[in-house]
């Protein structure tokens, strides 16, 4: 948690162990086990089986539209970081994909608001951002902080141009919030710098929300809306003070009195119907352990489960049966992720934090569910005791005595085919993970069908004409693939494609639910003697380096080598002191033959910035025209 709002308090209940079985099977994917792991950036943009964050904590994170995990961030025990990762779960690989790779401490770089530059990024931050991604597949940000500075600030990412732009908020640190009128728009409107919240909903209207957590007042209740197109915010309910108390009325029953307690908050799930949902989290009278329901048609709050007491013990009966409305015991700092039921009706959350009397973490490492049908809680897997070394196994083999260690502060996602994921944590603010979890429920404990779209992925992205690529698909029944001339359903889980020409292939199918589903690959395809390449920028700064990529070839120059640099075997950086042009020759490995390529990579000076004053002394009142060029924005 951010410093600021560090608090402490008694553990009441040490718990005896359970024997019961497990409801899923735990696999080690990635990374190393424990805590003395080191980070492995590789190549930026290069996916790589060797690549591995740092040991991170509050990570700000997202799922893409494809289902691939995003971190940005997060703090390691030194400094809070500014690098974006992105973890593909299929080839269980990670991507460093921008940053400065592992320094800590850099602020933001805001540029103009609403302009996106590939040179604008947030800069370091964690203790609780929030974060969304929205109907375009963009990712946000806003808030957070650094070890010295709350963060008030409003980003998008666009996956697709690799540009960070800064929205909305304020570039200046510590701004308060500014509510405006209730239920009213209002271009002056903010919440504020924010910390310890990640409970965030992007509604079905493509508004962004955001709820409580951490400011000027202390802990807030406040729930806030914005909207892209307009760029405003609005306040919606709850206080304009923080330590707000709340109103929990009866369990069950809506009402408008009802609003939660002020809170660091830290579940963002979200029903079919559109109905954002809270559980647990701490304020300054200690933890929580109450699950809230809020319905943005009626504007209404109701308390459905959990106790409306903090430090609660919670209800560890048995593995996989219903618990009833009293479930884990109260926390926070756990990490929540939606179970793809075909309502959108349950939900998982992992771990957290138990905070004793010498403000050392007491971590957890138990996994629940809640069902909003029944409104209960199931025990699915995970210990009842606190600081639970967990049990590593063997690194790619599942087995039910696998478990990860207890921690807080990590991050967590479900993908398509209805699997749980877990990256990084902490144990005590001193050691911090960089592993990467998997867990596959087990149908009896969890029998909720998946509403989970189409996963697929190709064995070779690049072929030779004449040659095939195995497709692997996940999460649909009855699939076709389109073009169907050159491609080859074995089942619905797997398919061969075979194109002449590179070909765009639609995959639709149906769901567990019984909706149709769509998702698009690209097979490229080759021919002998053919250098095939990736250039990402033809113009860049003079100064600035570009990464070639070369794909499926042997032994290959390139000449002139000034300002060529080969990283490895299919990478070279070009940093030319002047527009070249260059000329690759080789050997393609993939069809065979021999070719050259060439391509021109145009730089681009850096223009003297002159200032102009026609006057050095002016009197008192007077005005005159100052002069500036070799600036393309000028503040």
């Amino acid at each position: 948690m951010h410093t600021k709002f560090k608090l402490a308090f008694i553990l009441a209940i040490l718990f005896p162990g359970f024997i019961y079985s497990q409801g899923g099977t735990w696999t080690w994917v990635s990374g190393p086990s424990g805590t003395a792991g080191v980070a492995s950036y590789g190549t930026q943009g290069v996916a790589s089986a060797s690549n591995t964050p740092p040991g991170l904590y509050e990570s700000p994170s997202w799922t893409d539209k494809q289902g691939n995990f995003w971190i940005y961030g997060g703090y390691d025990g030194i400094g809070e970081h500014s690098d974006l990762w992105k973890y593909n779960h299929n080839t269980h690989q990670w991507t460093w994909v921008s940053g400065p790779g592992g320094t800590t401490g850099l602020n933001a770089v805001y540029g103009t608001m609403g302009v996106p530059s590939s040179t604008s990024n947030p800069g370091c931050r964690s203790w609780g951002v929030l974060t969304w991604t929205d109907a375009s597949g963009n990712l946000w940000l806003y808030g957070g902080a650094n070890s010295s500075e709350d963060l008030a600030d409003l980003w998008e990412y666009n996956i697709a141009t690799n540009e960070w732009t800064w929205m909305n908020g304020s570039n200046t640190f510590g701004t308060v919030p500014v509510y405006g009128t209730m239920g009213v728009a209002s271009p002056g409107n903010t919440p504020g710098y924010r910390t310890e919240s990640t409970s965030a909903w992007a509604d079905k209207n493509g508004n962004l929300w955001l709820f409580g957590g951490g400011s000027s007042g202390g802990f807030y209740n406040d729930l806030w809306k914005y909207n892209i197109a307009s760029n405003e915010w609005t306040w919606v309910n709850g206080s304009q003070t923080g330590g707000a108390t709340g109103t929990y009325g009866t369990m069950g029953v809506t009402s408008a009195l009802n609003s939660p307690p002020g809170r660091a908050s830290y579940t963002n799930w979200m029903d079919a119907a559109g109905n954002f949902y809270l559980f647990g989290g701490y304020n300054d009278d200690g933890p929580l352990s109450d699950v809230w329901k809020y319905d943005p048609v009626t504007g209404l709050w109701t308390w459905i489960a959990g106790e409306n007491s903090y430090l609660s013990a919670g209800n560890y009966v048995q593995y996989c049966v219903n618990n009833g409305s009293t479930g884990p015991m109260a926390r926070y700092e756990n990490r929540s992720a939606q179970l793809l039921g075909c309502n959108a009706d349950a939900f998982l959350t992992f771990g957290g934090s138990a905070q004793n009397g010498f403000n050392v973490y007491s971590c957890l490492n138990d996994l629940w569910m809640y069902n909003t049908q029944n409104n209960q809680w199931t025990w699915v897997s995970g210990t009842n005791t606190i600081d639970a070394p967990g049990s590593y196994g063997t690194i790619g083999v599942g087995s039910t005595t696998n478990l990860p260690p207890s921690r807080a502060g990590g991050c967590a996602w479900m993908d398509n085919s209805g699997v749980l994921w877990l990256f990084g944590g902490t144990t005590d603010l001193a050691g911090y993970y960089s592993d990467v979890w998997s867990f596959t429920p087990n149908p009896s404990c969890i029998s909720l069908p998946l509403a989970g779209g189409i996963s697929a992925d190709m064995e070779q992205n690049l072929i030779c004409r004449g040659d095939s690529s195995q497709l692997f698909m996940s999460g649909a029944s009855n699939v076709k693939i389109t073009p169907s001339a050159t491609s080859h359903v074995i089942d619905s889980t797997t398919a061969w494609l075979s194109p002449d020409t590179t070909t765009t292939y639609m995959i639709t199918g149906k769901t567990a639910c019984r909706t149709a589903d769509t998702t698009y690959v690209t097979l490229m395809v080759t021919r002998p003697g053919v250098l095939n390449y990736i250039l990402p920028d033809t113009s860049v700064c003079q100064g600035t380096p570009t990464v070639l990529t070369l794909l499926g070839q042997g032994a290959v120059t390139i000449s002139p080598n000034t300002g060529a640099t080969w990283l490895d075997s299919a990478h070279i950086s070009l940093t030319p002191n002047a527009s070249t042009t260059y000329k690759l020759k080789g050997t393609s490995t993939l069809c065979g033959g021999n070719d050259s390529a060439s391509f021109t990579l145009h730089v681009q000076g850096h223009n003297p910035v002159s200032i102009t004053v026609p006057d050095a002394i002016g009197c008192y009142g007077y005005s005159e025209t100052v002069t500036v060029s070799g600036l393309s924005a000028l503040t």
